[in-house]
């Protein structure tokens, strides 16, 4: 037995056995970073050198067959941290999320089937579907020093709803989701209309919403939430800004909720997305996701 070895150099230009300055100075500019103190570049240079040997280590194992993904040095906005850099500033606490490992109930999956009755079978009858490929999946987003992924997991699903319902519609199919999501659209500038949204280049849902304003379901702003408890925080505001009414700062701003300053309440045509249901689908049942 032998494994395959695909035909894949390291192809990453700054991912190099040895790296210099001008490396670094060009990943620097690529991502509009700097260093003003000569002690902090020399420090970041250090770390990014490391990373750098890394990367090209594991992309000749790529090469030669024994790992199935290669790695992107001058891709990344973080390869001037250290691991503990990273995971300090980027990523949150082990959560509880014992909620969805658990087999649904007989009367959640009832309420379910029931809602789906009549749901469209253009892409569930299907064994495959890349969504990339059907213009349904928003651009990646970057969620700065805030443990803020909860937010984005949450806007993410949302979205992706939301696009589905402009697929449809410019299929002449249905002109709204049906399940567990409503997409909204109405006339205001910042609420994006279904009629014209291109989901490849829109800038999307309003992450900074749930962290100004989802503390009361559980969450913890950049110190962790989960996107369970951010639906249901939708489901009980009424909806969901847009990126652009409510944009993001990658801050928690603690009590200041703007969506509850601003107006009473999220109704179209002030919010795109309201959360109609909420279901925990359960872990490695394909069956149940492909129902919702």
């Amino acid at each position: 037995f032998q494994l395959s070895r695909p035909s894949m150099p390291n192809n990453d230009v700054l991912a190099t056995a040895v790296t210099t300055t001008n490396d670094f100075d060009a990943w620097l500019t690529r991502h509009s970073k700097s260093h003003v103190l000569d002690s902090e570049y020399q420090h970041r240079f250090a770390i990014f050198a490391q990373n750098a040997a890394l990367v090209q280590k594991h992309n000749h194992a790529f090469a030669q067959g024994w790992t199935h993904y290669a790695m992107s040095l001058e891709q990344s906005p973080f390869a001037d941290l250290t691991d503990e850099e990273f995971r300090t500033s980027y990523l949150m606490e082990w959560q509880n999320c014992s909620a969805t490992t658990h087999k649904s109930s007989g009367s959640v999956k009832s309420l379910v089937q029931q809602k789906m009755e009549n749901h469209d079978s253009t892409f569930s009858d299907k064994k495959f579907v890349d969504w990339r490929t059907k213009g349904i999946v928003t651009p990646v987003k970057n969620q700065g020093g805030c443990g803020s992924c909860w937010t984005f997991s949450t806007t993410g699903s949302l979205e992706a709803h939301h696009c589905l319902a402009a697929l449809k519609t410019k299929q002449n199919a249905v002109t709204t989701t049906r399940g567990s999501v409503r997409g909204g659209g109405g006339a205001q500038e910042d609420a994006e209309s279904l009629s014209y949204l291109d989901c490849t280049s829109w800038t999307g849902l309003a992450e900074q919403q749930l962290l100004d304003c989802a503390d009361p379901y559980d969450n913890h702003g950049c110190n962790g939430g989960l996107p369970s408890h951010a639906f249901e925080y939708i489901k009980a505001a009424g909806g969901l800004y847009t990126e652009k009414s409510y944009p993001y700062l990658a801050n928690s701003t603690g009590t200041t909720c703007m969506a509850t300053q601003q107006r009473k309440h999220l109704a179209p045509p002030h919010s795109v997305v309201q959360v109609a249901e909420v279901f925990n689908i359960t872990s490695r049942d394909e069956e149940d996701l492909v129902q919702a």
